[in-house]
């Protein structure tokens, strides 16, 4: 009801002209090739003047902004505002990057120290769809071709598995290899199943979408040795400017920061790669371009890859 969404936001700004989130919000919805958009634009531009504004609020607006003067193809003005945006954004965030580099480490060496073959496998019924990557790499596409599917449901974003793993493998903020040596006989999947009853999914297949499960790929294999995992990719240029034109809930300085932004981007990509190499073959890697640019035939891939049969 997006009509009914500008019209509600638009209220909310008479009401209180300093409720700037709603500026950013319509700057969603609204195209400001449209001359008749400009007014807000204009009125974006003003408001940023007040310096009863606190940073929070100036944040909306420089995203705000930054995305109507780039619908109008102004992108030197667009970023100006992108810029300003991020650095307000980042200011109070805490790098890290170093935090990330070793853990990355830490889990490669832990994992190529490790006998795989003697690892007690558990067993699952093949019904989880792994969907992972970074943000804005086309993760909910997939999501939602897939899930168009009549066997297949979705619970998207829920992050458990990524949290339990957190809990029983860091220590103090450090990788802990005991620990993780003792979390391997953890019955993660059977609390991982009795979470999932919350959501009452009838469908034979769900697809867990939590983009950051891609650090902890190597436990999700042991855990859950038949699921299906499936990993989201796009040019990494498109990929880190989409993050840095978006708003997250995530408050992460990386995503803020563009120097912080090329770095983690390159840890995640050298994580990738390895998962890769030591499950070779076992992971569907998408490329959001090719799925765009030729979208039936990969769309048939994926669903034989999920052992599903094909419907229109």
């Amino acid at each position: 009801k997006i009509e009914e969404a500008k019209i509600s936001l638009f209220k909310s700004l008479k009401y209180n002209n300093f409720f700037t989130k709603a500026d950013q919000n319509l700057s969603m919805l609204l195209s400001y090739k449209n001359k008749s958009n400009y007014d807000h634009l204009q009125s974006m531009e003003k408001k940023l003047q007040n310096n009863d504004l606190k940073d929070t609020e100036k944040v909306y607006l420089h995203f705000g902004l930054a995305k109507s003067y780039e619908d109008r193809k102004d992108f030197s003005n667009a970023f100006i505002h992108l810029k300003s945006g991020n650095l307000l954004k980042s200011q109070n965030q805490v790098s890290q990057i170093v935090y990330f580099k070793k853990l990355s480490e830490d889990i490669k060496k832990f994992f190529l120290n490790l006998d795989y073959t003697k690892i007690k496998r558990h067993s699952d019924s093949g019904k989880h769809i792994f969907i992972l990557g970074l943000p804005r790499s086309g993760t909910t596409l997939l999501e939602k071709i897939i899930s168009s599917h009549s066997k297949v449901g979705s619970v998207s974003e829920i992050n458990f598995i990524f949290n339990k793993i957190n809990q029983n493998i860091i220590k103090d903020k450090e990788f802990d290899n005991k620990k993780c040596t003792k979390f391997l006989n953890y019955n993660l999947h059977e609390k991982y199943e009795k979470f999932l009853e919350n959501f009452n999914i009838k469908d034979e297949f769900v697809i867990d979408k939590t983009l950051t499960n891609f650090w902890y790929l190597g436990f999700i294999k042991i855990f859950f040795p038949n699921s299906k995992i499936i990993h989201s990719y796009r040019n990494s240029k498109d990929n880190c400017l989409s993050i840095y034109k978006n708003l997250f809930l995530n408050n992460e300085k990386w995503i803020y920061d563009e120097e912080e932004l090329a770095k983690y981007y390159l840890i995640y990509d050298d994580l990738m790669k390895f998962w890769n190499s030591f499950f070779d073959n076992q992971i569907l890697n998408i490329s959001y371009e090719d799925l765009i640019n030729d979208n039936i035939r990969l769309t048939k891939k994926i669903i034989e890859y999920c052992n599903l049969n094909w419907e229109e």
